[in-house]
């Protein structure tokens, strides 16, 4: 399975379940649902509940999943047929190599922005039930340290997925000088 689907499949999986969690809590929640936090997640600013507000999280988990992680794929995948409009580090090395050897690093490539999009996806449904948490229990919500944890992650991400694409492109090459003549 190509890390692609891998990635796009756990996208889809968080997607349903936060629409899932979030219809099977609606009738819990009172007439007006906290939408601000100050840094500590103490509620400061308060909406009407409604469908829309209640699932406003949801519908940016689905909204970053298509046009981010989906898209970005898309757009990798529309590179690879036209390497002119992508801006690649080492893409000329990229373009060198036989296409048999391009392959992986191009495998790579298209998971790279629906892997950099799984913390925001995490961090919507983080939002959404301490969203509904607050609204509930009248406790905090959206604190700053854990909003701060996802964003460590993001930036770990980015370093791995830099890591792998270097790696991938670099077996590549030495392949292809292995291989010629």
């Amino acid at each position: 399975m190509s890390p692609l689907r891998v990635v796009l499949t756990l996208h889809l999986l968080l997607v349903a379940g936060l629409f899932a969690w979030s219809l099977s809590v609606r009738h819990e929640l009172p007439a007006q649902l906290p939408v601000h936090f100050a840094s500590d997640g103490t509620p400061n600013g308060w909406a009407e509940t409604s469908a829309l507000t209640w699932m406003a999280m949801p519908l940016a988990c689905l909204g970053v999943f298509l046009l981010i992680g989906w898209g970005g794929a898309r757009m990798i995948r529309s590179g690879r047929r036209h390497p002119r409009w992508l801006n690649l580090p080492r893409k000329q090395v990229l373009l060198s190599l036989p296409p048999e050897r391009q392959e992986p690093v191009w495998r790579i490539l298209e998971a790279i922005p629906a892997i950099l999009t799984l913390p925001v996806q995490g961090l919507l449904a983080y939002g959404q039930v301490t969203i509904q948490r607050a609204a509930v229990t009248g406790g905090r919500g959206l604190a700053v340290p854990p909003v701060c944890a996802f964003l460590a992650v993001e930036g770990a991400l980015l370093v791995a997925c830099l890591v792998a694409y270097f790696r991938a492109l670099r077996r590549a090459q030495q392949g292809a000088q292995a291989s010629s003549p």
